[in-house]
């Protein structure tokens, strides 16, 4: 994707003004280059097209829906589901009460072990 995702920048390159910035945490930037880097090596394609562009447009319309994941264990979190083929990914984030950012905490493949 041509577009710079990370620490407060804007994922969006539309013109439409949006109150949300989102932004990814250490560890889900790490997430993202562990998952780019599992693609690339069983399907490179699905690195540079389908599975990260569902992703990351999933993500993005974030901006207009922030509600749309539902509550994690913990009430300050949410979790949405991305589907993507037979299984897809979960990204938890959390609405930032001060500012109506977007922190983007983790990031996971559904089938992976999660400890």
């Amino acid at each position: 994707m041509g577009r710079e995702l990370g620490h407060r920048r804007r994922a969006s390159t539309s013109f439409v003004p949006q109150d949300q910035i989102i932004i990814f945490s250490d560890d889900a930037r790490d997430d993202i280059v562990r998952l780019r880097s599992f693609l690339d090596q069983i399907n490179p394609g699905a690195a540079r097209g389908g599975a990260m562009v569902v992703l990351f447009t999933t993500i993005e319309s974030l901006q207009d829906h922030p509600n749309r994941g539902h509550r994690a264990d913990d009430p300050d979190i949410r979790q949405l589901v991305v589907r993507f083929g037979t299984s897809g990914y979960v990204v938890r984030y959390v609405l930032l009460p001060a500012t109506s950012d977007i922190l983007i905490t983790r990031i996971w493949h559904g089938r992976e072990a999660r400890h």
